[in-house]
């Protein structure tokens, strides 16, 4: 608390971040924790292939960087080091080039350890949107009212997949 004149200010903290997000087991004893951290760990270098594409080193021109650094947001001025740049750039790309050839069809991950998503999604499609919408339901706590408004009412005709609307919107 912060005393100031009369009044007392009470300062709260609050966490930003989740508490309730797990990936994998638990951890059950301290032997368990130091049995993961006693394994051996395969540098990234054995996974990665050298890089044996056809295509050729790209150069980065002045242009591309100055237009980079401006997209960026980052401080830009004339006495930039932009060969350090074209430099990092080509490790970059280097790398994103040995991930695109590494073959991820042959491995079977275990579902334990991926995060968030699932590894294999179903197909979205016309049908299932329109299922989606047609069984939407609208939520009171966030003012929305009952059958207020349907995406597709006045939607009567497509044309190259885009939907025709020829009545008015006002009720």
């Amino acid at each position: 608390m912060i005393r100031t004149s009369t009044k007392l200010i009470c300062l709260r903290y609050k966490r930003f971040y989740s508490s309730n997000t797990k990936i994998g087991t638990k951890f059950n004893d301290i032997g368990e924790i130091k049995s993961l951290i006693s394994q051996d760990e395969r540098p990234l270098a054995e996974y990665l292939k050298e890089n044996t594409s056809t295509q050729p080193n790209q150069q980065i021109s002045d242009d591309l960087i100055n237009k980079l650094l401006r997209l960026s947001g980052l401080p830009y001025s004339e006495n930039v080091d932009k060969t350090a740049i074209q430099e990092k750039l080509q490790e970059q790309l280097k790398f994103i080039g040995q991930i695109k050839e590494y073959n991820l069809n042959d491995s079977n991950p275990n579902e334990q350890f991926a995060r968030l998503l699932p590894r294999k999604t179903k197909e979205l499609t016309y049908e299932d949107i329109m299922n989606k919408i047609k069984n939407q339901k609208q939520d009171p706590s966030l003012g929305e009212t009952q059958n207020s408004w349907v995406p597709t009412e006045f939607a009567e005709k497509k044309v190259d997949n885009f939907y025709i609307t020829e009545k008015n919107y006002e009720k």
